[in-house]
């Protein structure tokens, strides 16, 4: 028999229906006190909290009652839905509505009788499903980046295919990262189109491959730190390196003035 945790009864009880009927009271109370405090398995069974898995004998032997005592007193809880029974082929499986109410385990207090409850209950509004306008407005926000994001990606794509023949085509869908590089890349170019961006990688005949010495790829060309060289002019065909300034010899004061 389960002898741990314990359960609370609230005066109230003195109010219930059943109270005065002694077969159907002593039943209850010995349903509440025997229930499953937790879940468990019973004859590879799952119990779950606030049910009993007994027969009509153990109950009639353990309330000192006949077995159509017994049977009167559950259907008495039944009809007033203060359980359900359950029957199998070697016992029944009883299952205690409001047992939460009188037990505590892991449970705010709550000493209030069943039909207190239930106009409690009533009385509570449900949940609308309906979202609400922040969430509404939070939902058409989210659609319009996307949507603005989505234009953007294909823009970028057709125009690099269509501008940048000397390089390999991309095709098909872009990877995450592909898609935050461009994302940065459009702050990076600093009001610089990617069509004029483009334009100049294509020109470029080292970034072309036509040098033979590297040939860019798209993902390469809006890496951030490689669209700040290509902006600069390095890779332009024109381009040349800024002339060094002689290393300034440090004069030596100790040395003759003749």
């Amino acid at each position: 028999m389960n002898t741990k945790g314990f359960v609370k009864l609230p005066r109230s009880l003195l109010d219930w229906h059943w109270y005065g009927d002694l077969n159907t009271r002593s039943l209850y109370l010995h349903l509440l006190l025997t229930a499953a405090w937790e879940d468990t398995r019973f004859m590879n069974r799952e119990i779950k909290r606030g049910q009993c898995c007994v027969t009509l004998k153990e109950l009639a032997a353990s309330n000192h009652q006949s077995i159509q005592q017994v049977r009167t007193a559950l259907s008495h809880l039944v009809l007033t839905n203060e359980i359900t029974v359950e029957p199998t082929t070697k016992y029944s499986i009883i299952t205690l509505t409001q047992y939460d109410m009188y037990s505590q385990f892991n449970k705010p207090p709550n000493t209030r009788t069943a039909g207190e409850q239930q106009e409690i209950q009533h009385e509570i509004p449900t949940k609308s499903n309906k979202p609400t306008i922040i969430e509404e407005k939070k939902k058409i926000r989210k659609e319009e980046e996307d949507n603005a994001l989505r234009r953007l990606l294909d823009s970028v794509v057709s125009e690099y295919n269509s501008i940048c023949t000397s390089f390999a085509a991309v095709s098909g869908e872009l990877t995450y990262q592909q898609a935050q590089l461009i994302r940065q890349a459009e702050k990076e170019l600093h009001g610089v189109t990617f069509r004029d961006y483009f334009t100049r990688a294509e020109n470029s005949d080292f970034l072309a491959g036509r040098t033979g010495k590297f040939k860019a790829s798209f993902e390469w060309l809006i890496r951030p730190e490689n669209i700040a060289k290509v902006l600069t002019g390095k890779y332009d065909n024109s381009y040349s390196a800024p002339a060094q300034q002689p290393e300034k010899k440090e004069r030596d004061y100790n040395a003759p003035l003749w």
